[in-house]
């Protein structure tokens, strides 16, 4: 069974999007295992002495930084950069930033960084498209009847 972990920069008081979450994290159950994480990250301008957020994912596990300064994909192209980082070892890592962003750092250090769009979203709305996006990849990868 796959395994995808998002690690997610911030907290939200107002959990208004755990309906939306927990949709496509029960649909998702039949591709991958889902954990997701909120954590503590440094922003623009934040720390290098810091302890890189990154290194918290274990080695084999390929990472992609969701960012606005990263590669725009439509969602075929993202399904397949997601099922090519997955591969045969079945891990891959998402890290969403807080209200801040991420720091220079830790963007220099990432080897995929993907943005979702050129608009802004908060760090909770950018979860539930990436959830769908994911659930998007693998259903279509299976012949499901998702994809419109």
């Amino acid at each position: 069974m796959r395994k995808v972990s998002i690690y997610i920069g911030g907290k939200d008081k107002r959990d208004w999007t755990s309906e939306g979450v927990n949709h496509f994290v029960k649909l998702l159950k039949q591709y991958a295992l889902i954990s997701i994480e909120n954590i503590a990250l440094e922003g623009k301008g934040g720390s290098a002495k810091r302890k890189s957020p990154l290194a918290r994912v274990q080695s084999d596990s390929p990472i992609i930084v969701l960012d606005e300064s990263g590669t725009s994909y439509d969602s075929e192209s993202f399904g397949d950069l997601v099922i090519d980082l997955i591969g045969t070892k079945g891990k891959l890592s998402f890290f969403i930033g807080g209200p801040e962003g991420f720091s220079e750092t830790m963007l220099r250090d990432a080897k995929n960084i993907v943005s979702l769009s050129e608009m802004t979203f908060g760090h909770r709305l950018s979860l539930i498209i990436l959830l769908e996006q994911l659930y998007r990849a693998f259903d279509a990868r299976s012949k499901g009847k998702y994809r419109r």
